[in-house]
């Protein structure tokens, strides 16, 4: 007979058996929810890439809403495909994605910045940099060395070196205007002792490959002619 006071061992078995449903009950529902989210992160996702057609994997996706999260910290909303300027808390940010070769990091990156340049960033390259706007949101991608880059060109990603973003070309005045016309837009320039067929060649050229260089040479221009300094 238990004494006064004291459990009996069939109720301290039936109180164990009580608190373990509960814990598993409580998991369960945890499972759940981060089951939920997950599934809602991913579909998030899935519906971003497939603007540009492209499947992710589950790690993509989450990677990928990692990263529109941060982004989203700073006024670029990749969903939604808008800009806003950042918010008086917002600081940098550094946010890695690792993963071994082949498992989508390269894949991912082009999709990433195609978002981002749908949303109206721009792309900031090493061959020219334009003037600088407060309202202008831009992006760089850069890689170690020109082979990595030219991997990442390779597949629409518009990547440079650390060098050459750091080492831009400075244009002659009249050439700047060229510059500004391909890679921003508005009025046609009138270059004297240019002519009018040189611009179009120079204009196709930019259309299939977004280089100013490359433009400028399409355009029968040497770079001795274009670039005074660095």
């Amino acid at each position: 007979m238990p004494l006064p006071g004291a459990a009996s061992p069939t109720g301290s078995r039936a109180s164990w058996r009580a608190a373990k449903r509960s814990a598993g009950a409580t998991a369960s529902a945890e499972g759940r929810r981060a089951s939920l989210a997950r599934q809602a992160r991913l579909v998030s996702a899935a519906r971003v890439a497939g603007r540009g057609g492209m499947r992710f994997s589950d790690d993509q996706a989450e990677a990928y809403d990692r990263l529109a999260e941060v982004f989203a910290d700073v006024g670029v909303d990749l969903a939604r495909g808008s800009l806003a300027l950042p918010g008086k808390g917002a600081g940098p940010r550094v946010l890695a994605v690792t993963g071994k070769a082949g498992s989508g990091k390269t894949a991912l990156l082009a999709e990433l910045v195609r978002a981002l340049r749908a949303a109206g960033v721009q792309t900031v390259s090493g061959d020219w940099e334009g003037r600088r706007q407060r309202e202008r949101r831009s992006l760089a991608v850069l890689a170690p060395t020109n082979k990595a880059a030219s991997v990442l060109r390779n597949r629409g990603v518009p990547a440079t070196t650390i060098h050459r973003i750091l080492y831009t070309p400075v244009y002659a005045p009249e050439y700047e205007a060229i510059a500004e016309w391909l890679a921003e837009g508005g009025t046609r320039p009138a270059v004297e002792g240019l002519p009018g067929t040189a611009l179009d060649r120079a204009a196709a050229f930019y259309a299939q490959v977004p280089s100013i260089p490359g433009a400028l040479a399409a355009a029968g221009l040497r770079g001795s002619d274009f670039i005074k300094g660095w």
